[in-house]
C-alpha cells in the first residue's frame, strides 16, 4: 500500500496546529541567530589556525634561501639577459656577448628615466619586443613629483611576483610575532584609483590600482 509520507506529515503538523511556514520561519531564524554566527567564529579561527604553519614555512624557505642570495640574483641575471637578448634593448646592448655581471654593467650603465624614455616611448606607441618580448600587460604610472609622470612596464612574468613579495612581507609579520588575528577580520586595501586607461591595448595606471585587478 502506498503512502504519500509529506501527507501524513502535513497531517501530523495539522492536528498541532503547525505550518510547514512557522517550521521554515523557525528554522531560518535559528539558522541566522545561533547558526550563521557559530560557523562565522569557526571559519575565521580556523583562518588564523592556518596562517600560523603556513607563515612558519614561508619564513623558514626565505632564511635558509638567503644565504644563497647572490647565487639567485646571478641565475635571475642570466635568465633575465637570455629572454631579453633579442629585444631591442638587448641588441642595443649586446645582451648575447654578456656573459658576467661585470660584462653587465659595462654594456648597461646606470640610467634616469629620461635616459630610457626613448624606448618607453616606443612601448607606449604600440611597438613589441623593446624592452621586453611582446608587450607588457600594463603601464605603472607614477604620480611624476621628480621629473612629470613616469611609465613603468609591468610584464605578465613580472606581476606575480609583485603579488607574492606583498603577500610574504604579511606570513613573515605572522611568523615573526606569532600573531594572526587579523586574518580573521574583514581588511581594507587603501590603493590608487582602479581605474585603467588604455594605451595602445596596455592598461594603464597607478601600481596599487593595478594590483585591485589580481
Amino acid at each position: 500500500m502506498y503512502i504519500n509520507l509529506i501527507h501524513v506529515f502535513e497531517s501530523i503538523l495539522s492536528v498541532f496546529d503547525i505550518s510547514l511556514v512557522k517550521i521554515k520561519t523557525a528554522l531560518n531564524l535559528f539558522q541566522i541567530v545561533y547558526l550563521n554566527p557559530y560557523l562565522e567564529y569557526i571559519s575565521m579561527s580556523l583562518k588564523s589556525f592556518l596562517a600560523k604553519p603556513f607563515a612558519s614555512h614561508i619564513a623558514t624557505t626565505i632564511h635558509k634561501e638567503r644565504q644563497y642570495a647572490v647565487q639567485h640574483q646571478n641565475d635571475i641575471l642570466q635568465y633575465l639577459i637570455k629572454k631579453a637578448s633579442s629585444t631591442k634593448f638587448g641588441a642595443d646592448h649586446f645582451f648575447k656577448d654578456i656573459q658576467t655581471h661585470h660584462d653587465f654593467t659595462k654594456a648597461v650603465p646606470i640610467r634616469d628615466y629620461e635616459q630610457l624614455k626613448s624606448y618607453i616611448e616606443q612601448v607606449k606607441e604600440g611597438h613589441e619586443n623593446i624592452l621586453w618580448n611582446g608587450k607588457p600587460i600594463y603601464f605603472a604610472k607614477t604620480s611624476g613629483t621628480t621629473s612629470g609622470v613616469k611609465y613603468i612596464p609591468i610584464s605578465s612574468e613580472s606581476i606575480p611576483f609583485h603579488i607574492r613579495a606583498a603577500r610574504n612581507a604579511l606570513l613573515c609579520y605572522i611568523a615573526e610575532t606569532g600573531n594572526a588575528s587579523f586574518v580573521n577580520g574583514k581588511m581594507i586595501f587603501l590603493s590608487g584609483s582602479p581605474e585603467l586607461e588604455m594605451i595602445h591595448g596596455i592598461h594603464t595606471g597607478r601600481l596599487s590600482g593595478i594590483v585591485n585587478h589580481h
